[in-house]
C-alpha cells in the first residue's frame, strides 16, 4: 500500500499526521514548509522541505522508523533522506505510478488518457513504461499507472479519449524499440507493448531455443564449439557472428572520429565494437594501429569519459581471449587480497590446451610465471587444497578429451566416496583425492563420474553434493565449479550470470559480468539468455537497463546481431 505521512511541528507539538493512501497520493500534497513521509511499497522515503523547521529536520528520519513500526512494516525497509531539489526520479515515479489499479479498460466508468497510439509505439517493456506513462480518469484520478498488456488485449480503449504522454520518453524506452525489445516473464512470456503476433513470435523462440537445448546438451556433459577446445553444452546458440560488409580501416577510423575533439561520443564506440565478432574487432584493433596509426589501448586510456568499467569492457573486447583471461588474473592476483573467485572461473572451467595458452599470455604481462605466482599468493596452510588444483589445472595435468574408461571411473567414485562420504562427520575429508582425481581427469571423464558416483555412495548421493559437503573454502567452490562445467556448461555460466548480476560474488560482480558475457556471446549466449529469462522470470537485457554507457554496451553484447539461428533439424530460423 502506497502511503504518504506529514510530519509537522506547527502546532507546537511535532506529529506524524496520514494524508493519503493508494490512488489518492498525489504530488501537490507536499510542501517546502514541512517534512513527508512517502512510501512506494519498495521503499520509504523521508522528504524535507526546504522551508521545515529545524525540529522537523532533525526527527525526520526517527519518524521513518516510527512509520514502519506504526504499520507492522519490516525493520529493515530501505528508508531514504531526501532533501527538496535532490528528488530523484524513482521518488517522482512513485507519484506518477503508485499502487496499480483494479481497475481495467471496460470497467463501468473508467476512462483512459493518453496517445494509445503513441505508446504503443514507444512503449516496449514494463521498465520503460515508467517514462511514458498514461494516466486515466474516473477511477481514483490522475496518476496510477495502466496495466499495458491488459489494455492492448482490449477493443474498447478509444484513441478519441487519449490525450497525449504526461512524461517525455527515456532514452531507454526509444533504444528499446528501436531494437524492437521486450521483457520476459516466466508466466506470461515477453510482457510488452508489441503485437499479439510480435509476442508470440518471440515466445517460440525463447520456447525453441529451451527445447533445443533440453533435448540436446542439458546435463549432457560438455562439447566442444565447432572443433575448438572451447567448452560449451550441445544445442546452444551464440548471441553475435561475423558482420556483413565488414571494413576494418572504416571502423578504425568511426573510432577514432568518436574519440576526438571535446571527449568522446559512446554510442558509435559501442555501435562499432559489439557487433563485430571477436575477431573482426582484432582486426579492427590492428586497422587501428596500421591505418589510423595509433594505439587502441592508450586512446581508450587517455579519453577522460571512456573510464571505470565501460572502459573496462572496451578494452576486453579488443583482446584475445588469451590475453584478456591473462590480465583479469594478473590483477586478480595482484588485488588486496586474491580474488579466488575469478581465479577459479578462469582456470576450473578450460581445457588445458585453453589454459596453456592463457599462461603464456600471462608471462607477457607479469615478471614471473602463472604457476609461480599461484605459488606465491596461495601459499599457506589455509590454502593448501586451492594451491594444489590451481596449480595442477595451470601445469596442464587434465588430459585432453579421449575415450573414456568405465572401470577408472567406478574406481575414482569409489575412491572420492571413501575420502569424504564415507569418513562421516568426525573425520576430516581426505581433500587431496578430490583434488587428484578432478584436476587430472578429463572432463568427460568427470561427467561420467557424475553419473557413476550415486551408485558408490551408499546414500545415493550426488557426486555435486559430496564436493560440498565435504569441502569448504574456495576449494570447495573451485570443485563445483569443474563439476559444473563437466556436467553442463551453458547452465552454469547462466548461474553465475545471475549471481554476478545480483551481487553474490563478492569483489567480482562487474568483473565477472564483464568476462561471461563478452566470452560466451559467441559460443551460447542466446541460450544463456533464454534459460535466465525462464528461471529467474526477467530478461538479461532488462537486468542491465540503466543508462551508462557500460550498461548498454553490454545490452548490446546480449541482444548481438545474430539474425539467423538453427534449429534441431539444422534448419535456419531468422
Amino acid at each position: 500500500m502506497r502511503r504518504l505521512m506529514k510530519i509537522s511541528d506547527e502546532g507546537g507539538k511535532i506529529e506524524m499526521t496520514q494524508l493519503a493512501e493508494g490512488e489518492h497520493v498525489s504530488r501537490t500534497m507536499i510542501s517546502s514548509d514541512d517534512a513527508f513521509i512517502l512510501d512506494d511499497g519498495a521503499t520509504v522515503f523521508v522528504w524535507i522541505g526546504l522551508k521545515a523547521s529545524s525540529t522537523e529536520r532533525r526527527k525526520a528520519m526517527t519518524f521513518g522508523q516510527q512509520y514502519l513500526n506504526d504499520f507492522n512494516l519490516p525493520s529493515d525497509r530501505c528508508i531514504v533522506k531526501m532533501m527538496e531539489g535532490g528528488e530523484n526520479e524513482t521518488f517522482e515515479q512513485a507519484f506518477e505510478v503508485g499502487v496499480m489499479s483494479e481497475a481495467r479498460p471496460g470497467d463501468p466508468g473508467v476512462k483512459f488518457s493518453g496517445d494509445i497510439n503513441k505508446i504503443r509505439g514507444l512503449q516496449v517493456t514494463k521498465e520503460a513504461a515508467l517514462s511514458t506513462q498514461a494516466t486515466y480518469k474516473g477511477a481514483g484520478g490522475p496518476g496510477v499507472a495502466v496495466d499495458f498488456d491488459e489494455l492492448y488485449r482490449q477493443p474498447c480503449a478509444d484513441p478519441a479519449e487519449w490525450r497525449g504522454r504526461s512524461k517525455p520518453e527515456s532514452s531507454y524506452s526509444a533504444e528499446m524499440q528501436e531494437k524492437s525489445l521486450g521483457a520476459y516473464n516466466a508466466k506470461s512470456g515477453w510482457v510488452a507493448s508489441l503485437t499479439k503476433e510480435q509476442r508470440e513470435e518471440r515466445q517460440n523462440k525463447i520456447v525453441a531455443l529451451e527445447k533445443k537445448y533440453v533435448e540436446m546438451g542439458k546435463d549432457g556433459g560438455a562439447v566442444h564449439l565447432g572443433g575448438s577446445d572451447i567448452l560449451t553444452s550441445a544445442g546452444t546458440e551464440g548471441s553475435l557472428q561475423a558482420c556483413e560488409n565488414f571494413d576494418a580501416n572504416t571502423d578504425a577510423e568511426g573510432l577514432r572520429n568518436a574519440m576526438k575533439g571535446m571527449g568522446a561520443r559512446k554510442q558509435p564506440i559501442i555501435d562499432i565494437l559489439t557487433n563485430k565478432s571477436l575477431g573482426q574487432r582484432l582486426e579492427i584493433r590492428q586497422a587501428y594501429e596500421e591505418h589510423v596509426k595509433r594505439d587502441l589501448f592508450k586512446d581508450i586510456d587517455s579519453e577522460w569519459q571512456l573510464n571505470g568499467n565501460l572502459a573496462r569492457v572496451l578494452k576486453v573486447l579488443i583482446r584475445n581471449p588469451y590475453e584478456r583471461d591473462a590480465n583479469f588474473l594478473y590483477k586478480a592476483m595482484r588485488a588486496l587480497r586474491p580474488d579466488v573467485t575469478l581465479i577459479v572461473e578462469i582456470l576450473c572451467t578450460q581445457e588445458a590446451s585453453e589454459v596453456a595458452k592463457v599462461a603464456e599470455a600471462y608471462a607477457m604481462v607479469s615478471k614471473s610465471t602463472l604457476v609461480e605466482d599461484l605459488n606465491k599468493e596461495f601459499g599457506g596452510m589455509t590454502k593448501k587444497y586451492t594451491k594444489e588444483l590451481l596449480v595442477a589445472l595451470a601445469s596442464g595435468k587434465r588430459p585432453p578429451a579421449g575415450p573414456i574408461d568405465p572401470a577408472l571411473v567406478k574406481a575414482d567414485a569409489e575412491k572420492l566416496y571413501q575420502a569424504g562420504e564415507k569418513k562421516g562427520m568426525m573425520k576430516s575429508t581426505d581433500n587431496l583425492a578430490f583434488v587428484e582425481v578432478l584436476s587430472e581427469r578429463s572432463y568427460g571423464h568427470i561427467n561420467a563420474l557424475v553419473e557413476a558416483y550415486p551408485k558408490a555412495s551408499k546414500k545415493k548421493t550426488s557426486l555435486l553434493k559430496a564436493v560440498t559437503k565435504n569441502n569448504s573454502g574456495a576449494i570447495k567452490g573451485a570443485l563445483r565449479a569443474i563439476v559444473g562445467v563437466a556436467k553442463d556448461p551453458t547452465a552454469y555460466y547462466t548461474e553465475r550470470l545471475h549471481k554476478a548480476l545480483n551481487g553474490n560474488l563478492v569483489g567480482t560482480h562487474s568483473t565477472s559480468l564483464i568476462r561471461i558475457l563478452v566470452a560466451r556471446a559467441e559460443v551460447d549466449l542466446m541460450t544463456i539468455e533464454a534459460l535466465y529469462a525462464s528461471e529467474h522470470g526477467k530478461a538479461l537485457a532488462d537486468e542491465l537497463s540503466k543508462e551508462s554507457g557500460f550498461h548498454k554496451l553490454l545490452r548490446n553484447i546480449v541482444m548481438g546481431n545474430k539474425t539467423v539461428w538453427t534449429d534441431m533439424d539444422g534448419e535456419a530460423e531468422a
